[in-house]
């Protein structure tokens, strides 16, 4: 081990030594030369009277390292070690010979014990006998007691102990290593005890991985009851690993904590996380909830940075007392480039069932005017597209000049309803996009002329669907379960979705491009306002909040290029999935475990539109129903099932239904009980039609009309001009699709 000006080096290096040249004095010593002068050694002259020097003279009691001349070597060298405590300056460096594999690696405690007392040791420390771990757990403040603390070491072999106390309580201690392929290894010890009958017990799990590929992790988790019957658990866990996906270095660390009363309705949770990349992107997050009897509370929050200047923070708090009284407040901030808006919302509902709410919008640097003049007035529904998107999409914003492509598949039911208002609020709005269908030729088929308006048409494909064969890893994986058309209908939407992909990177294969952003959402989605440039966000694919049905909604998908790539390839990632295991997976779960599996971060977000449908529904719905949205809700619908009607639930009944209703299958947010819902248990109501056009505005109630008086004639018409605008037409002839719906009618009538 080596001397330094500043303690003992950790580097595995040997310095030059020099050798005094009065044989009664046989000892090595380190020169550290001052600036650029050297020390000379030469028969004449006297190097201890020589100024600007310092020598080191390592000593111990098992004698001194480095060469020694005969058994008195030792005893001489140790006789005296000087220096020069006015030239002893951090600033001189040792003169570095050759590296020697014989030192060990020294803790950096000595270190820091040096700069701590800012004085050399009168010796050095003695060479360790044995070998030192280069790869023990780093130390950190994580708020679980260290290892060492409880006699744990994960550098000693297996051990496995147990023991008895005077008091009778029980312990027992537990260490092993466990080996894999590609270099897996996995070192742990496990610790635990409980009381003299068992009422009372404790364990403890600590562990530290790695392999191959770089990937490390240490983690630790702890859990206990006593006789009362009060339960904890908690967990820590931090990750270093490459991103299969982007190959960029990431560190993920997490907690999660609860605990729950043994003699009350109390207890407690939270899990919070972090995220970062090599290049900046950054998310952070919890989750906390409460109850204590009657009382309860819940609070959420996030923050979202995108490493390009994209800062996003947000949090939602709930609370509701023993005498029934709740409240409740949501904010949201957004910025990009130091140009951002904050806004939010504040409600509370009285024991006997009176709202009161408020909402803020705030723009910074003329972002954007208020968020709730847009949001939940009608008229605003009907403003014009051109002057939103100018307003609504600053010029420093992602989004802004962005190439984008839309994605439209499905069947076209209710697109007299659904096509318009996607044509008004998000093609009209984002300038840049490109409008890509892929639909199924059927006798709803000729409503999708009404795409002859939409400003830009890159590709159309409307196709006679045909039998998809179903492979063994499709049957493992996929289930029929609550599937209308079982395994061959998830198949044919899987190929839908799918196809829409293909037919963008053919688009862009063609123009030598390629698409920043791809929106894609289903032909039968009804948009009650446009859609917010907030919802684009590079690194992580965004999707509706609720009906997630044990998954991720699927009704909708935005991201950039890479994350949508791996977001619609729904049928080529199905044996990817049925290696990694996953069995009956409905399309939710099945989207969901797709993204885990290429380790895409996803979010969700209260977004404006619905999936208008036909089908009928239990009211009130519990646990597992599904519940109908009158398109008539002010308030984002964030992509669950609508219809128009005369609303049956308003009000404080929302928050009853919507309670009841489990949160991972069919719920929706109802925040400030801004949902309404239709009694969807029959047929849709006569009148549907004025309530719809109320509702949507004059210019969409005239689209809807237009479909209905449609001819023949004005039907094939309308596609080949939609034809024309098209840079890639694959379809059929438009009177036969226009026959195959509006009727056999002659040309004219």
């Amino acid at each position: 081990m080596s001397a330094t000006s500043r303690g003992l080096t950790p580097f595995g290096l040997v310095v030059r030594v020099g050798r005094d040249l009065d044989n009664h004095h046989p000892c090595d010593f380190l020169e550290l030369p001052r600036k650029k002068k050297k020390l000379l050694n030469n028969a004449g002259g006297d190097w201890r009277r020589r100024r600007n020097v310092v020598v080191v003279k390592c000593c111990s009691g098992g004698g001194p390292h480095g060469h020694s001349r005969g058994k008195s070597g030792g005893d001489n060298c140790c006789e005296e070690c000087r220096f020069d405590s006015k030239l002893s300056r951090p600033n001189y460096r040792p003169r570095i010979t050759k590296p020697s594999s014989s030192l060990a690696f020294v803790s950096p405690q000595s270190l820091f014990a040096w700069k701590q007392d800012n004085k050399f040791f009168p010796r050095c420390t003695p060479r360790p006998t044995g070998p030192q771990s280069r790869d023990s757990p780093p130390k950190r403040d994580t708020g679980i007691a260290n290892e060492k603390d409880w006699g744990i070491s994960l550098l000693h072999e297996d051990v496995n102990e147990t023991g008895t106390n005077e008091d009778g309580s029980t312990w027992y201690r537990e260490s092993g290593e466990d080996l894999g392929e590609n270099g897996y290894r996995c070192r742990w010890t496990r610790m635990g005890g409980q009381n003299h009958d068992g009422t009372s017990e404790w364990k403890e799990t600590w562990w530290e991985k790695s392999d191959w590929t770089g990937y490390k992790e240490l983690g630790v988790e702890k859990s206990g009851k006593n006789a009362e019957g009060d339960s904890w658990w908690e967990t820590w866990r931090e990750v270093l690993h490459q991103d299969e996906w982007s190959n960029l270095a990431r560190i993920e660390r997490s907690a999660q904590k609860q605990a729950k009363s043994g003699s009350e309705n109390a207890g407690w949770y939270e899990n919070w996380w972090e995220k970062y990349d090599a290049k900046g992107w950054t998310e952070k997050g919890a989750h906390k909830y409460g109850r204590l009897n009657e009382q309860s509370w819940w609070e959420k929050w996030g923050e979202h940075y995108d490493g390009r200047g994209s800062v996003l923070k947000w949090t939602d708090k709930w609370a509701e007392t023993e005498l029934g009284t709740k409240w409740g407040d949501k904010w949201e901030e957004k910025f990009f480039a130091g140009i951002g808006s904050r806004q939010g919302e504040t409600w509370h509902v009285s024991p006997s069932g009176e709202t009161a709410g408020t909402t803020t919008s705030a723009a910074v640097a003329a972002l954007l005017d208020s968020f709730s003049s847009i949001f939940h007035q009608s008229s605003s529904r009907a403003s014009d597209a051109a002057s939103f998107s100018k307003s609504i999409i600053p010029s420093s914003s992602p989004v802004n000049g962005s190439r984008i492509a839309v994605c439209l598949v499905g069947g076209a039911r209710r697109f007299e309803l659904t096509g318009p208002s996607i044509i008004e609020r998000i093609l009209k709005v984002y300038k840049n996009s490109d409008l890509f269908l892929h639909s199924p030729l059927d006798s709803n088929a000729y409503k999708l002329s009404l795409l002859k308006d939409a400003p830009r048409i890159a590709a159309v494909k409307i196709f006679r669907p045909e039998h998809i064969p179903e492979t063994e890893s499709q049957y493992r994986v996929l289930t029929a379960s609550n599937s209308p058309n079982g395994i061959q209908g998830l198949l044919q939407y899987f190929n839908l979705v799918e196809g829409c992909l293909e037919m963008i990177k053919q688009h862009q294969t063609r123009n030598n491009f390629t698409y920043d952003w791809i929106v894609r959402t289903r032909v039968d989605t009804y948009w009650s306002a446009p859609l917010r440039p907030e919802s684009f966000v590079r690194g992580r694919y965004l999707v509706p909040l609720g009906s997630s049905y044990w998954g991720l909604n699927d009704r909708l998908g935005i991201g950039d290029f890479n994350t949508s790539a791996v977001a619609l390839s729904r049928l080529s990632l199905i044996p990817q999935l049925d290696e990694a295991g996953f069995r009956q997976l409905n399309s939710e779960s099945a989207f969901k475990a797709q993204l885990t599996v290429k380790n895409v971060t996803h979010a969700t977000s209260q977004v404006p539109f619905c999936v208008v449908t036909d089908r009928s529904y239990g009211f009130p719905p519990v646990g597992n129903g599904v519940p109908v949205v009158a398109m008539s809700t002010p308030g984002p619908m964030s992509g669950a099932k609508c219809r128009p009607c005369t609303p049956a639930c308003t009000g404080t009944c929302v928050g009853q239904v919507m309670s009841r209703l489990s949160k991972v299958w069919s719920w929706t947010e109802w925040s400030n009980n801004g949902l309404k819902l239709c009694d969807a248990h029959a047929a849709w109501e006569e009148g549907w039609e004025k309530i719809f056009d109320k509702v949507a505005g004059q210019k969409l109630a005239a689209q809807r009309k237009r479909v209905q008086e449609m001819k023949v004639d004005r039907c094939v018409k309308d596609f080949e001009k939609m034809r024309k605008r098209t840079a890639q037409w694959n379809a059929p002839p438009g009177a036969e699709i226009c026959r195959i719906g509006v009727g056999l009618q002659k040309v004219g009538r």
